[in-house]
Order: C-alpha cells, then structure tokens, then sequence
C-alpha cells in the first residue's frame, strides 16, 4: 500500500492520540475493552491479549495478565475485574474435581 494514498482515520496529532490512550481518555463511540485472540497453527495454538484494565469504569488503569494456565493443556482468557475471574476459575476446579471423583 502506498503511503501517499493513507488517509489517517484520527483528526488529531499523533501527539494528542498518544495522550489520549496514555491518560485513558476514550471518544464518545469508543468503548474500552478487552482483547483476547486465539488462533489454531499447524504445531499449537497461539493466544494473545491485552493487558491494559479499567478501574471501576473511571480514568485510572492498571496492567495485569488477561490469560491464565489454570489446568494442563487448559487457559482461561478473562475480562471484567479479577475478583470475578477467581469466582469462575474456582466454580471451574469444583466441578472438574467432581467429575475426577465420579470417575
């Protein structure tokens, strides 16, 4: 693709996009979220995400992991707030335990 031809989709300098993501500052159409990709290879399968996480839907923001290996051959992909994440990841292990034991 020809440079010359690229239309930049953003009104404002790089400059104001920089502090625009820096300090969290979203457009009225953007919303923030989570991004978690995973993709089947011919030798595994490759997951990325993001780690950037709201604090209570405000300004401020911290960096935490968004994937987690849990069991063997098993990761979890999560968003929302870690608390959340726990509760699930806990229901996970009492019903996987459970299907050990029935076994």
């Amino acid at each position: 693709m020809n440079s010359d031809n690229f239309i930049n989709p953003y009104s404002e300098s790089l400059e104001e996009q920089y502090n625009r993501i820096r300090y969290n500052e979203h457009d009225d159409n953007e919303v923030p979220m989570t991004f978690i990709l995973g993709a089947k290879c011919l030798d595994g399968v490759v997951m990325v995400a993001d780690k950037k996480v709201t604090i209570d839907c405000g300004p401020d923001f911290d960096y935490t992991d968004k994937l987690h290996d849990v069991l063997k051959h098993v990761i979890f992909g999560a968003s929302g707030s870690p608390e959340s994440f726990e509760l699930v990841k806990g229901q996970a292990m009492d019903y996987i335990r459970t299907l050990i034991v029935g076994s």
